[in-house]
């Protein structure tokens, strides 16, 4: 490592102090493997991609924060319940929450429908489950692998429901070491999924109506996402490569690492600020935003009812665009000698637009 890269580390861990000290750890980690794949040979070459140590942990800070809320807002009222509305009286469901521990695990196997689910590093394996009697989480595990799977509705057809107001079930999981799970899998309809500070070989979700976050994930294998009317978050992770497609939903991915990603988004944005990427991207009826980003190797970008924005924009990379119904905009950008539309031509800065402007800036 280098001594621009030594000290900008000692300052950005001057500034995690309010983080636990694994936190503290992945994350110094993370940011020494990020310059180091950066190929970072100045510290204005540093801050021009991830702004100064102190601003950088305040982002890290904040995405932290961030995980925190979203966990504590899926830990409903424990007095909340479903209301049945029958005649004049109300039946309700209390929630109930256990604690199930288990010697290990290395997956965890996910079919649930309104369930929020929390995987993240903690003292043991543990679950933690809150739900309802109206739709209980059954946990077994089977052959090393966690299986989570939400009951039946007990619902009786004689009942009719209005107004019908409903707390999503919540299920925690945690592991003792940062590599303790292998792989990560299943669907949920209406739940969302959130996993953190962990290092797993794949992860494969099909949500619906449900959000994801992965914050400081490292995954050596493959990440596969679908979603439809669902946003997904990926920040301060390392990702070999990844597969989305997205339906009715936002793409957003932040100071991490994918060395592959194929990415379909339709009637959605998708946003990448701070990261080293090689990516090819479609989108149809949403913008594309690219900033602060180290595009590797070669990159296709096919886009149609969008704006495209190309903001400092570094490193040499062959980038092919086609743009349908949008503008492109690129801007304070260094892309080397291979910016091309529908060629491989060296030296050359080309773009075709269909139905819009081209702005170089």
């Amino acid at each position: 490592m280098t001594p621009v890269i030594e000290n900008f580390i000692a300052k950005l861990a001057s500034n995690l102090s309010t983080l636990s000290d694994s936190e503290q750890r992945y994350a110094l980690d993370f940011y020494r493997t990020f310059l180091l794949d950066g190929d970072f040979q100045t510290k204005e070459e540093i801050i021009k991609e991830l702004g100064t140590p102190n601003s950088l942990a305040n982002e890290i800070k904040q995405d932290y924060v961030k995980f925190l809320t979203a966990v504590m807002s899926s830990a409903n009222n424990p007095h909340a319940s479903d209301n049945y509305f029958n005649g004049l009286r109300v039946k309700k469901y209390p929630r109930r929450e256990r604690v199930l521990s288990f010697a290990s695990f290395d997956q965890v196997q996910l079919a649930v429908h309104s369930t929020d689910i929390i995987i993240h590093l903690g003292n043991k394996f543990q679950v933690l489950v809150a739900d309802y009697g109206s739709r209980p989480i059954e946990v077994s595990l089977m052959k090393q692998t966690l299986l989570i799977k939400e009951g039946i509705a007990k619902e009786k057809n004689h009942v009719v429901m209005f107004n019908r107001l409903t707390s999503a079930s919540r299920v925690e999981i945690t592991v003792p070491q940062k590599d303790s799970l292998a792989k990560i899998s299943g669907h949920s309809r209406n739940g969302d999924i959130m996993v953190q500070n962990l290092q797993l070989d794949n992860i494969t979700f099909n949500l619906r109506t449900g959000d994801l976050y992965l914050n400081n994930v490292h995954v050596t294998g493959e990440v596969i996402f679908s979603g439809k009317n669902s946003d997904n978050f990926i920040t301060q992770s390392e990702i070999a490569q990844l597969s989305s497609r997205i339906y009715d939903g936002d793409s957003s991915f932040k100071r991490s690492i994918i060395k592959q990603a194929i990415v379909q988004t339709r009637d959605g944005d998708l946003e990448i600020k701070q990261c080293h990427i090689n990516s090819n991207l479609e989108a149809a009826d949403g913008d594309i935003n690219i900033t602060q980003t180290q595009l590797e190797h070669q990159n296709n970008i096919r886009m149609a009812d969008g704006d495209l924005n190309l903001h400092q924009i570094t490193h040499d990379t062959g980038v092919q665009l086609d743009v349908k119904d949008g503008d492109i905009i690129y801007h304070n950008s260094s892309i080397g000698n291979k910016f091309t539309s529908q060629t491989k031509q060296g030296d050359l800065l080309k773009a075709s637009v269909r139905d819009g402007d081209i702005v170089i800036k």
